[in-house]
């Protein structure tokens, strides 16, 4: 064999090592790369290309340069109670509907964007599914494969604080696409947060015993983390209301006089000013601290006027209270009520003497004879 066939075998074994190394060393870079093209073709029949992709290491609380308020934000569901996040340019939303609906892409308007509805979500999902089909599937040997193995879309999201309270992993991948759309006539940013570990369970808990027994443990419900957010309160001693003249004039070493400010009617305030409830200040342990007084119950039963009592003929307390149950069990029937009594019949007038006519009375003087005839029984038996 001549030196010149050596060296083109070597060539051509090289070659075959390289192509074998390059398809087990794919990158996550390079995955999504790849997907996308072929899942825009797959489904849309419209070129996208992946023109620049950024990824770096995000914590779970620091997305507060992320999210735009003009953005698609969409919420991705993952396996063992994994949340993610996509987020879709509005410049990419809008270039999608128009190859759906009229099979071309035109420019990007330069109006300002319109609100992200559920429809747009609801259009987007299947390409995003497929992405992550595709990319899973070309990352099966590479340890990068977990972020996006499982991971569907959930439900849009239309204000960025819900959204970020619903992902509850400590730490994420933020993956940053930019997108060039039906070559060249739309371009915009795909934003990607790929939870990088699932939230564990504590040793013991009921999700990790169901676990063990092959059920699968559900994740952290919204409520449960927004009912862990840390909230502010105030403690307010008194309430000053000071002429605003007063307050500009005010300087260093003026003393302010609180009044009746007392140490056992301390109130606790929202950032908003609304009181929660009243304390009283002291100390526990060397450190101050605050004694939350009960509230007082408020009497919300029907009220009766004292002088009312006397025609009920009763005694009472001031609030009735609500009639106590009576228990059926074993309860003999109450008494059958008394018959009324019969009254007596009338006596039968009709024998009594007719009464005389009474004239009209026109003159006093003849009234006053007739009353004295009337008096006098001689006359009424006559």
């Amino acid at each position: 064999m001549t030196e010149v066939d050596q060296n083109s075998v070597m060539r051509r074994k090289a070659r075959a090592g390289q192509a074998e190394a390059q398809i087990r060393g794919m990158s996550l870079a390079k995955a999504l790369r790849l997907s996308l093209a072929k899942s825009a073709e797959a489904l849309l029949g419209v070129a996208m290309a992946a023109i620049g992709i950024t990824s770096e290491a995000r914590r779970g609380e620091d997305f507060g340069d992320l999210f735009e308020a003009a953005d698609l934000m969409l919420l991705l569901d993952g396996p063992e109670g994994r949340r993610g996040a996509a987020l879709l340019a509005p410049a990419l939303v809008g270039g999608l509907i128009q190859q759906q609906c009229m099979g071309k892409v035109l420019e990007a308007e330069k109006d300002a964007p319109r609100p992200m509805t559920a429809t747009d979500a609801a259009i987007c999902a299947p390409l995003l599914d497929r992405l992550f089909e595709t990319a899973a599937e070309l990352l099966s040997d590479a340890p990068e494969a977990a972020l996006l193995d499982g991971l569907r879309f959930g439900a849009h999201v239309g204000d960025a604080r819900l959204l970020q309270l619903a992902l509850e992993a400590p730490e994420y991948r933020l993956v940053r696409i930019t997108v060039d759309l039906a070559a060249g006539q739309r371009q915009g940013v795909l934003s990607l947060l790929l939870p990088l570990t699932p939230p564990a369970a504590a040793p013991g808990s009921a999700p990790a015993e169901a676990e063990t027994a092959g059920a699968a443990a559900p994740g952290p419900v919204l409520g449960e983390v927004a009912m862990g957010l840390r909230a502010e309160l105030d403690i307010a001693l008194t309430r000053l209301s000071l002429p605003l003249q007063q307050i500009s004039a005010l300087k260093p070493g003026d003393v302010l006089s609180l009044g009746s400010a007392r140490f056992d009617a301390v109130e606790v305030l929202t950032i908003t000013g609304k009181q929660l409830a009243t304390g009283r200040l002291g100390q526990v342990g060397g450190q101050r601290a605050l004694r939350l007084t009960p509230a007082a119950a408020k009497d919300t039963g029907p009220q009766r006027r004292r002088e009312d009592r006397g025609a009920l003929q009763q005694e009472e307390p001031d609030r009735l209270g609500a009639a106590p149950e009576m228990e059926t069990a074993g309860v003999a029937p109450p008494p059958p009520s008394p018959e009324p009594a019969a009254q007596p019949e009338m006596p039968d007038m009709s024998d009594l003497p007719e009464m005389l006519p009474v004239p009209e009375m026109e003159d006093p003087a003849e009234l006053a004879r007739l009353r004295a005839q009337a008096e006098t029984p001689e006359r009424l038996q006559a």
